[in-house]
């Protein structure tokens, strides 16, 4: 009886260890977007921008111009990201229908529960957008 407990122990302990190092690849990432998940928006007295970042890993960006006058009022990208917590690095891949083509983005981010700050890393000289939760 003892030889049979031992055999199915060795035997079903490889899968439990399989499982314990599998099972949590996943939730790491997950946990990694959850700060960044949420609507972010920046506003003037000119425009509004809103950046939504969604759970699966795609995104949203609007672009709302106030002022009545103005022939664009709205503008709109979609698209997806991934974020790298331990780096602090976000990468954006935007698809721009109107101009039907992909642009893509990268930021140094700075993240608080109240406040998003992307520092934009692949322009010339330095673009930083500061951006307040929305609720």
């Amino acid at each position: 009886m003892l030889k049979h407990l031992k055999f199915l122990i060795l035997l079903v302990l490889p899968f439990c260890f399989a499982t314990a190092l599998t099972s949590c690849g996943d939730d790491d990432e997950v946990g990694e977007k959850s700060a960044l998940v949420g609507s972010w928006a920046w506003e003037d007295d000119f425009e509004k921008a809103v950046w939504i970042f969604n759970s699966d890993g795609s995104c949203v960006y609007y672009d709302y111009v106030k002022d009545p006058h103005y022939p664009i009022d709205k503008y709109v990208l979609t698209g997806n990201y991934h974020y790298d917590s331990s780096n602090a690095i976000l990468l954006i891949t935007w698809y721009d229908q109107e101009e039907d083509e992909t642009l893509v983005e990268k930021y140094k981010v700075t993240i608080s529960s109240s406040e998003l700050v992307l520092e934009q890393l692949d322009i010339q000289g330095t673009e930083i957008y500061t951006l307040k939760r929305e609720s």
